[in-house]
């Protein structure tokens, strides 16, 4: 009877409660394995696939056959619940049908829907790996979208220069109800990856350009820094698509554009659109808080400075304190206010970290420094240096100070500061190294002095080792180390960007270096080309030698002759005048006149 009911069917009972009826009631019939597998079979051509697998289960034993049926209902009933929107229940039976891979037909299919499975459950590293699989399957109903749903999977996972591998493949042979939208993500794959021309173009070539690809064109042009087009493009969605989603954030990016044109009037015209009629909270925040900088960019202070306190009260405690604090910041900080922008931020219940405060007071510092104010400047450097005895900003930090304390006639703290920027590498060694050595040598301290000109005469900042070169030439100079001043002037004659002044000074030291060492000929030839000097001087100093050669070689009238010259025409070199009527009187006992001689001395003693 119960094979009769499924071989040509029951019109009063169904095949499938025939067969369990018997199998209830004659459990140990021998049967009761065909009638099993009968009762699996009635299930599946009546549809009823649940049944199907759970009479599957209660086999003692399967077969290739039960296998056979059981991976293609399992596959049957996921994909059912898939479209159902049940992806777990989904998941399970794709799992199962893929355990048997009985049916070579249904194995990829069953891998194909267990990815979109995971894709639709947010699973995308899921659902890419069983993608990836499918590409070496040759062929299956799906395979013509794998290319665009692992795009997708991409897409979504932020990997988008795989994603635009797949669509760009998958653009190759497309479905064409597919089509426009892989063309549409292919733009944005683009867009992500910063490839905007390619963007553009695609945004332009879409077909029935909407206010989506509009908004992402204008976005792609203003990441181009085209900030007009971009603004234009945005104008234009506003105006063609009235009621369009975008218009807000439309409105709310022409005024960021705006803004990044310095246009910061009609920068906040938008901002006021977006404050006025935006239904999107976080739309409306933040174009309140970048009205109010704007106000700080258009030299309103006060003004930025009254909404920003009133916005602290409106948002306090939310997500938007902290970037009203940050706004609010470049006010106090033009305004060295550092205690002012701390209440500020205490209000509004945000933590400013000790680093934050510390980069206000070296900015604060900074800008004193830059503008002169150097008095101001060594309080800020000295807070700033308290909190932070290392670091990045530490010599630059210290040298700045050290020369705001020269600055404000402070040697002493100078030297102590500067000492410790000069004798370690960094970028500021040079510099402070030369103000140590200039207040040396102001205070008369040529034995330091010389330590840190030694060292800056082998830097590689060539005016540095030049002012070192100088410095040392003139320090042998007075220390009578004639064969190292002329040493150094040479060094300081090479160098043809000098001033007249100090190219004047080294040949005169030169020239003193070589008559101190018997070289009378090319000394008197030395002082020779100095007589032209504007330097009265070095002038005067070079008739003197002219004199003193004359003497030496006994030609005393012609000496007398040239001091004659030197006290008319330099009168106020009252040191070579001197000198000059010394040697003047030697050249009267020379020429036997004791008289004139007598009375050039009592000049002088006079």
């Amino acid at each position: 009877y119960a094979k009769l009911s499924y071989d040509i069917g029951n019109p009063y009972e169904s095949a499938p409660i025939v067969i369990q009826k018997f199998i209830k009631k004659y459990p140990s019939n021998s049967q009761v394995p065909e009638l099993k597998k009968l009762l699996i079979k009635s299930y599946l051509y009546s549809g009823n696939y649940k049944e199907t697998l759970a009479a599957i289960d209660q086999l003692s034993n399967s077969t290739p056959e039960t296998n056979k049926i059981d991976q293609e209902v399992s596959y049957l009933l996921g994909t059912e619940e898939f479209n159902k929107g049940n992806y777990d229940a989904a998941e399970k039976y794709l799992l199962r049908s893929l355990a048997l891979n009985q049916n070579k037909e249904f194995t990829p299919r069953a891998l194909y829907w267990l990815a979109q499975t995971y894709y639709q459950e947010g699973n995308y590293p899921s659902a890419i790996v069983r993608f990836e699989k499918l590409k070496t399957v040759d062929s299956f109903p799906e395979k013509q979208q794998l290319n665009y749903d692992l795009g997708y999977a991409y897409f979504k996972s932020k990997k988008f220069s795989q994603a635009q591998n797949n669509f760009e493949e998958y653009l190759k042979d497309p479905k064409p109800e597919f089509k426009n939208d892989a063309k549409l993500r292919l733009g944005d794959c683009y867009y992500a990856n910063n490839q905007l021309n390619e963007a553009i173009s695609v945004y332009n070539d879409s077909e029935g350009g909407n206010d989506y690809t509009s908004f992402q064109k204008a976005m792609a042009l203003g990441f181009k820094g085209d900030s007009v087009g971009k603004i234009a493009e945005l104008k234009k969605l506003i105006s063609t698509f009235n009621n369009s989603d975008y218009s807000d954030d439309a409105q709310y990016e022409i005024a960021s554009a705006y803004a990044s044109n310095d246009d910061f009037n009609n920068s906040n015209d938008y901002f006021n659109q977006v404050i006025k009629s935006s239904s999107d909270e976080d739309l409306v925040a933040n174009a309140k808080i970048y009205r109010a900088q704007n106000y700080i960019d258009l030299n309103q202070s006060d003004k930025a400075l009254a909404d920003l306190r009133q916005l602290g009260q409106e948002y306090k405690n939310t997500a938007y304190a902290e970037k009203i604090v940050q706004a609010a910041r470049p006010i106090f900080t033009k305004n060295s206010d550092t205690a002012g922008y701390q209440k500020f931020a205490s209000d509004l219940n945000v933590k400013i970290d000790a680093s934050e405060i510390d980069e206000i007071n070296l900015n604060t510092a900074k800008q004193f420094y830059a503008k002169k104010d150097y008095k101001n400047a060594v309080s800020y450097y000295e807070k700033y240096l308290t909190q932070n005895p290392t670091g990045e900003n530490l010599y630059q930090a210290k040298y700045e100070l050290g020369e705001s304390y020269f600055q404000t006639q402070n040697p002493t703290k100078s030297l102590l500061v500067l000492q410790g920027v000069a004798n370690v590498q960094n970028d500021y060694q040079d510099d402070a190294a030369t103000r140590v050595a200039q207040i040396y040598i102001s205070q008369g301290n040529s034995a330091d002095a010389k330590k840190y000109l030694l060292n800056l005469s082998n830097s590689s900042n060539a005016n540095v080792k030049n002012y070192a070169n100088v410095e040392l030439m003139k320090i042998s100079a007075d220390e009578k180390d004639f064969d190292q001043a002329e040493n150094y002037a040479d060094l300081v004659l090479n160098n043809s960007k000098n001033s007249t002044s100090v190219l004047e000074l080294a040949k005169v030291i030169k020239a003193r270096s070589l008559m101190n060492k018997g070289k009378d000929k090319e000394a008197q030839t030395a002082f020779a080309n100095l007589e032209k000097s504007s330097n009265t001087e070095v002038a005067a100093e070079a008739f003197y030698a002219k004199a003193f050669y004359q003497n030496k070689g006994k030609a005393f009238k012609s000496s007398n002759e040239t001091i004659f010259k030197l006290a008319n025409n330099y009168a106020s070199e009252e040191y070579w005048g001197a000198k000059s009527l010394v040697l003047m009187a030697q050249n009267y006992l020379a020429l036997k006149d004791n008289y004139q001689a007598s009375y050039t001395c009592d000049q002088i003693i006079a």
